[in-house]
């Protein structure tokens, strides 16, 4: 059986912690048998059993090949992507940053990949960019790979290198670091679907009380991400990690699926007509009009549900269904007025 490249990665990563694990308890005479030696019976490598130890160290064998590949694969990207000047894939590019512009006309989509940095999207008036899209790249601390911006069938893609970064990003960090900007012109601003996929970092989005798009999908692995005055009509977040701060209206739809972090969505008014999602652990918080009407079916395994509708039937022209599941941590469903 092949195995994929990550799945490779990740067995390598796991023999490399589980050989630190045995090195401790190799270490310590008074856990191990036989004066602490590894291999004595009852040592921790006769529980493991010799098969299963040549089992790992063939599949060690083979992560640790791929790994070097995927190295020299990533070295490559990173070499191909850097440009201390010109113009690359419509890129312009200077040792200090980068820029991109096109007629809005030809977009009605946004995928907005970045790795680490900081991020601002922000609707403008038309006068500002002559009623195009601009992204505007800001390096800092020495040459960065150039970031990639192409579009296909209307979406425009905004990636933080050719390649899209993938495990190369994260030696990047002693690169120094890079910021982009997005302007999105008034005219332009009812996307179809604007898409964040953030692994690290600050990040703001100001729809300037505009309707950005018909659906908004947050991919945050960590880091902070902050929308204010933004109108859609279906929002989309799943959180690893990190805080993600909401403000603005969702008029159907809002998912959640959160492994850790906290979420907060503020004062939206109307409620969405659909809540739904999953929580494992951190925090989530929703603020909902005094008056909403909201049907909860929560299940909960551990954590916290706080409702304070609980005993309010509210305005029926302003329902809400909130599905839930509950691993652990909190969720609160705030009446603000």
């Amino acid at each position: 059986m092949r195995l994929e490249r990550s799945t490779y990665v990740k067995i390598a990563l796991i023999v490399l912690l589980c050989l630190g694990v045995c090195g401790f308890f190799g270490g310590c005479r008074g856990i191990v048998p036989g004066g602490g030696s590894l291999f004595a019976p009852g040592g921790l490598m006769g529980c493991v059993g010799w098969n299963a130890m040549g089992e790992i160290a063939g599949y060690a064998g083979d992560a640790v090949g791929e790994m070097a590949d995927y190295a020299g694969d990533a070295a490559s990207e990173v070499a191909d992507a850097t440009l201390h000047s010109g113009v690359r894939g419509g890129v312009a590019a200077t040792n200090e940053g980068s820029h991109f512009e096109i007629d809005a006309s030809e977009v009605n989509a946004i995928d907005l990949n970045w790795l680490a940095g900081s991020g601002s999207v922000r609707v403008v008036p038309d006068s500002e960019t002559g009623g195009a899209i601009v992204v505007n790249e800001t390096m800092h601390g020495g040459p960065q790979p150039v970031m990639a911006c192409s579009t296909n069938d209307g979406v425009l893609s905004i990636d933080y290198m050719e390649g899209s970064g993938g495990l190369s990003g994260c030696s990047l960090g002693t690169w120094g670091s890079k910021d982009v900007e997005l302007l999105i012109p008034e005219s332009a601003a009812s996307l179809e679907r604007f898409v964040l996929e953030a692994a690290s970092g600050e990040y703001g989005i100001d729809g300037a009380d505009a309707v950005l798009c018909g659906k908004m999908e947050l991919d945050v692995a960590s880091g902070s991400v902050s929308v204010s005055r933004t109108s859609v009509t279906d929002l989309e977040l799943s959180l690893a990690s990190g805080n993600v701060a909401y403000e603005g209206s969702v008029a159907k739809t809002l998912r959640i699926d959160q492994a850790s972090g906290e979420f907060r969505l503020g004062q939206c008014s109307p409620a969405p007509e659909t809540i739904a999602g999953s929580l494992a652990s951190g925090h989530i918080i929703l603020e909902l009009p005094a008056d909403t009407a909201l049907k909860a079916n929560v299940n909960k395994t551990s954590g916290n549900f706080t409702n304070d509708f609980a005993e309010s039937a509210g305005d029926s022209s302003q329902p809400c269904d909130l599905s839930f599941d509950i691993i652990s941590g909190n969720l609160e469903v705030l009446g603000v007025e």
